[in-house]
């Protein structure tokens, strides 16, 4: 499924789940060690959760060579620690950085067991010895996370469904879950371990679980009930070591946790549901797209009001204006539904004139919002997207409605710039499905908006506060029932801080006031925060790229930067690229140390010059060397050559090659050699 979200940005969502870890000494022909031992350790406090898990592999390939350890993540998990006991002996990894590796260097293709299994985001790391055919070893890793509580549930997983590789029945698989909340727990269900009862007390929990002959091929998890709760604003921070951050945005992370409280009123909403039923809503297409819509409708809270929109050659409506949820009308509005078939024509231009008109005299004490399905592109009316959306967000903005726009396309044919256009103005979010995934998709993600309690929430920071940067989502989604709302920035100074966050609710202002510490001390439980971030300022980079031609300036700017990001802090998205870890004995590059450090360059993407600033840490005054590459790897130019000691520095780059011609557009890699130690970094030159 291809999503745009948080204001149309990308995220790629797989129903393939992550699992065990892989040791793999040949990745092309899928020879990989047997997994025999796992036990799983985790500690949930709050809602944040470090898992340590402990694999032990015996090397069965007949191969004896420096094995490649891939443990699949998602995007929110973060490893802190990975070490290995071979021989009876321990040794510790120095991880400062997650950044998206490649599982193997070379461009011939992994095999796809391996690939499917490993995700779009593994922590990938190359034991630094030889493993003999035959040895066992045991790699344990620790990795935290951050698990959203949603409606007063909140779920762990551990993926261990390894149905990809041929691995087989685990000896033994121990589990220990300890748990601490805010809030008492009520209820812990389990899926995948058989019968297991948890101890509860309180805010407190436990549970453990020993299985023998355990076969791979299922995941398990943890779901935990808690109390209903007030509204509850929570801060989470970590001051970082400057070496474990790969920008020069300052060391300090942070993420606040609104909570809407669970009980009482919620906004009522006047909702329009606009169905394509154009020549490219096919009969499954359009049958997933009736399902999802009557469950909305059936799922309206009480004082809601909705119609329904739908359009092929035509504009045609359930209602002339929105009706209110009763018994009655939710029938009659699944009958017109069910009636509707496949046309010629996709009317968009005709369509939103109508639905929009519903909001010409809007009450502001509700929450008024357009929900499209469509699988087509306009062909009949407005047909130019960039005109289309001019119109479309030129009609919604005469009703002064604040309206709320959500689009859901289906099928590779829909327009993404058009739907990213007239979602991001109006408070909305775009999503790109697969047929397949039509009904359920949009049936779950309308449980998350059906509840608002806090229209248009804006976070207000005293004026003093400086160093505060780099906060998203921008701007906020509005807050519903038993959703919480995740807010991530940057910061350079510790301290504590007096917050509000503001908004709407049945037409008064409500605010809260609360506290966030920003912490001087570097917390492991917290290093899931820097992936957060960076997720939330890339989710935040796409909203601008898709509004852009493609083909832009700007918008190659922008990609770069998503690249980058994405890179750096080892999440993915379709714009992601991958590095080779230099531990890889396969790699003939020399490592890479802490004794050189990029800081950043500025500004980045350029035109005329930049200005890349370097740290060396080394006392030694040694010989350092500065060069430009093209992303192929081919050398362009030298920047200077000189011993240096320890320092600060910085040198200009002025988009020139060695006969001081001006270089192409694209991607270039600034590179500083110190004896055997590299650091390199992307720079993006655009004339």
């Amino acid at each position: 499924m291809r999503s745009i979200v948080f204001l149309t940005i990308w995220i790629v969502l797989s129903s393939t789940l992550f699992a065990n870890g892989m040791l793999i000494s040949d990745p092309y022909n899928e020879r990989y060690c047997s997994l025999v031992k796992c036990r799983v350790d985790i500690n949930i406090d709050g809602y944040t959760a470090i898992t340590k898990s402990g694999m032990n592999f015996i090397n069965q390939t007949g191969l004896v060579n420096r094995p490649v350890f891939v443990f699949p993540l998602q995007n929110n998990q973060t490893v802190n620690q990975i070490k290995w006991k071979l021989n009876g002996i321990w040794h510790q990894a120095d991880i400062t950085s997650s950044p998206l590796l490649a599982i193997a260097p070379n461009e011939e293709p992994i095999g796809l067991n391996i690939e499917h299994h490993a995700g779009k985001t593994p922590f990938v790391y190359t034991i630094p010895v030889n493993l003999a055919n035959g040895a066992e070893i045991y790699i344990e890793v620790l990795y935290s996370q951050w698990i959203e509580c949603q409606n007063n549930i909140f779920t762990y997983q551990y993926p261990s469904d390894c149905t990809y590789l041929n691995y087989s029945p685990l000896d033994s698989l121990n589990i220990n879950l300890q748990v601490v909340e805010p809030r008492t727990i009520t209820h812990i269900n389990t899926t995948g371990l058989g019968i297991v009862t948890p101890v509860i007390n309180n805010n407190q929990a436990s549970c453990s679980v020993s299985l023998n002959n355990f076969i791979q091929n299922t995941d398990f998890t943890f779901q935990v009930q808690l109390a209903m709760n007030a509204q509850n604003i929570s801060s989470f921070s970590s001051f970082f070591s400057p070496s474990y951050i790969p920008d020069n945005l300052g060391s300090g992370f942070f993420m606040l946790n609104v909570e809407p409280e669970t009980n009482g009123a919620v906004i009522p909403k006047v909702i329009t549901f606009m169905i394509d039923h154009g020549p490219n809503m096919n009969s499954e297409t359009l049958s997933q797209t009736k399902s999802a819509v009557i469950n909305m409708i059936n799922n309206l809270n009480q004082d809601d009001y909705f119609n329904i929109i739908d359009f092929s050659v035509v504009a045609g409506m359930f209602s002339s204006s929105p009706l209110p949820n009763t018994e009655t009308y939710r029938n009659l509005a699944i009958n017109y539904i069910n009636a509707l078939q496949s046309g010629i024509y996709s009317f968009f231009s005709g369509a939103f004139d109508v639905a929009i008109s519903q909001y010409n005299n809007p009450d502001l004490s509700k929450l008024n919002i357009i929900i499209l399905i469509t699988a087509d592109l306009p062909n009949s009316g407005i047909t130019d997207p960039i005109a289309l959306a001019n119109h479309i967000n030129y009609t919604i903005n005469e009703t002064q409605s604040n309206l709320h726009l959500f689009c859901f396309g289906i099928n590779p044919d829909v327009n993404i710039q058009l739907l990213s256009a007239i979602t991001n103005p109006n408070h909305g979010q775009a999503f790109f499905l697969d047929n397949n995934e039509v009904s359920s998709f949009i049936s779950d993600y309308y449980l998350k908006i059906n509840n608002p309690k806090i229209l248009n929430p804006q976070l207000l920071i005293p004026d003093y506060v400086q160093n505060l940067t780099e906060i998203y989502p921008n701007p906020l989604p509005y807050l519903s029932f038993g959703q919480p709302l995740l807010i991530s920035g940057r910061y350079q100074t510790p301290q504590n801080i007096d917050m509000e966050l503001s908004g709407m609710a049945f037409n008064l202002p409500v605010s809260y006031n609360f506290q966030a510490d920003l912490s001087q001390q570097e917390n492991n439980q917290y290093s899931f925060l820097k992936k957060k971030w960076a997720k939330m300022k890339v989710d935040n980079l796409f909203n601008q790229y898709y509004l852009l031609d493609p083909e832009s300036s700007e918008a190659m700017g922008i990609k770069y930067q998503i690249s980058e990001l994405c890179s750096l802090y080892g999440i993915y998205s379709e714009f992601a690229t991958y590095t080779v870890d230099n531990n890889d004995q396969t790699n003939n590059l020399p490592s890479v140390t802490h004794n050189i450090k990029i800081l950043g360059n500025y500004p980045n993407p350029f035109n005329t010059s930049t200005t890349i600033k370097y740290q060396i840490n080394s006392k030694q005054n040694e010989l350092v060397e500065i060069k430009i590459f093209n992303i192929k790897g081919q050398f362009v130019k030298k920047i200077l050559q000189h011993k240096m000691n320890a320092s600060d520095y910085q040198v200009e780059w002025k988009g020139q090659d060695e006969n001081g011609t001006k270089v192409s557009n694209g991607v270039y890699l600034f590179q500083i050699k110190k004896g055997n130690e590299l650091a390199t970094k992307k720079i993006l030159f655009i004339k």
